[in-house]
Parts: structure tokens; C-alpha cells; sequence
């Protein structure tokens, strides 16, 4: 299925990026970001066209990251080489001067595609990507904490949670984003406690993403099921 109006009929090939083939001659859309699960999200096209597929490699100015819901943006169209499918390619500002495709491929990574992140193609087409959950995400960051990952000490992994955050379950209190290590994050806590541990995917508010370093957030806490220590709810 086609997507875009420049995609309809006959498609004009361009130039390659990487491993994948530039559609419309390499010629810039526009449009706003409406979905970000993690590993994909979707840009709605100003052509009315249907809404594009992207992934995080494509978004280098963004950080590697999907963009935040609403953000204004410019973008190539690429044929992705393994699935067939068109995509978001040099994802950026809208108001930035269009830059070149970095050298590279950026197609779908194929850990993604083995482990079932890119599971197929959904009815309009797109690719149908199988979200992790939440519980998969409190797993791997602990993992990298327990390895000594960045962020170990101010969150006293080893340390018993001891009868304090108990008590501070329930709370709801406020912050600033502090840090941003991909799978988890902390917040810097107004009542000067200790950093507070936070995973994307208790930050629905932000398209499930981490809020950018600085960022005012208030969050009630919980005490996690499987880790015994607090941790912001999914807000």
C-alpha cells in the first residue's frame, strides 16, 4: 500500500541512504509526531497521506529518539530493505535547514526483527511492531544497575529499601528530571531525599519516554512488586 500522496501511482526512485532507497527524490515532508512506543512511532503527514512509520535511528538530531508527541518535523521517505515497507529517514526539526542522510543504515536493526519487535506487517501495511512491557523494562535497567551501569549509587541498588520508602509509598511529590540513561532515568526530589528511579514507561504524559533533563514533573510513588524499592507510578 502506498502511503503519502507523492507515493501514489508511480513512485519516484532517488538516491540511496545507506541500504535504503530515497523515494520522491530525496524531496523533504513535513508533519507532527502522534505516536512514540519506545521502538517505532508514527508521524501524521501534512499531505494527508497515511501516517508514517519511524524508528529512533532515524531521528539523529532528536538524540536517537523518537521525537516528543506533537513535535513539528521534516523528513525523507526510504523503502526500508527489510520490509519492504516506506519509512521516516534524516527525521529532524522542521524548521532546520534539511540536512544529508548520515552514512550508515538505518533499517529496522535485525535483533529487532528476531526478537520480535517487527513482527510482521499490520492490515494498512505498516509494520507491526510488538511493544515490550513494563515488567521487561524494570528487568533490563535493574540489570544494568547490578552490572555497576551509571546511576548505581545514588540509587543504593544494594542497600535494603528499609522501613522509609515504605512509608513513602502513596506520596505524591515533585522533582527534576536529573538524569536520562535510555532504560531508566532519576528524578532529583524537592524534599532532598534520594534520587528518585524512574523507567519510560511510567511517564505516559511524555509519550512514554523520559522527560528531558530539567524537566518539573510531579509523581506519586510506589513500591515496585519486584524490585521492593519506590519508584514513580504511571502517570
Amino acid at each position: 500500500r502506498a502511503h503519502g500522496a507523492g507515493a501514489r501511482g508511480a513512485r519516484a526512485r532517488g538516491r540511496r541512504s545507506g541500504m535504503a532507497e530515497l523515494e520522491d527524490d530525496g524531496a523533504f515532508r513535513t508533519g507532527a509526531v502522534v505516536k512514540d512506543a519506545g521502538k517505532f512511532g508514527f508521524i501524521q503527514q501534512d499531505d494527508g497521506g497515511d501516517n508514517m512509520f519511524v524508528i529512533p535511528g532515524s531521528c539523529a538530531p532528536f538524540g536517537g529518539r523518537i521525537p516528543p508527541l506533537g513535535t513539528r518535523v521534516a523528513f525523507q521517505v526510504v523503502t526500508d530493505a527489510k520490509t519492504g515497507k516506506p519509512r521516516a529517514e534524516n527525521v529532524q526539526p522542521e524548521s532546520a535547514e534539511p540536512a544529508e542522510p548520515a552514512d550508515g543504515d538505518a533499517d529496522i536493526p535485525a535483533d529487532d526483527m528476531e526478537d520480535g519487535a517487527v513482527a510482521g506487517d499490520a492490515a494498512d501495511g505498516m509494520a507491526d511492531v510488538a511493544e515490550d512491557g513494563m515488567a521487561d523494562d524494570i528487568d533490563k535497567a535493574f540489570a544494568e544497575l547490578a552490572d555497576g551501569g551509571a546511576g548505581a549509587d545514588e540509587y543504593g541498588l544494594f542497600g535494603a529499601p528499609g522501613e522509609a520508602a515504605e512509608e513513602g509509598a502513596g506520596d505524591v511529590r515533585t522533582g527534576a528530571m536529573l538524569k536520562d540513561s535510555g532504560n531508566f532515568g532519576f528524578i532529583k526530589q524537592d524534599d532532598h531525599e534520594e534520587n528518585m528511579f524512574v523507567i519510560p514507561g511510567t511517564c505516559e504524559a511524555f509519550g512514554g519516554v523520559l522527560p528531558p533533563i530539567g524537566t518539573r514533573v510531579e509523581y506519586e510513588v510506589v513500591l515496585d512488586d519486584r524490585t521492593g524499592r519506590p519508584r514513580p507510578a504511571a502517570a
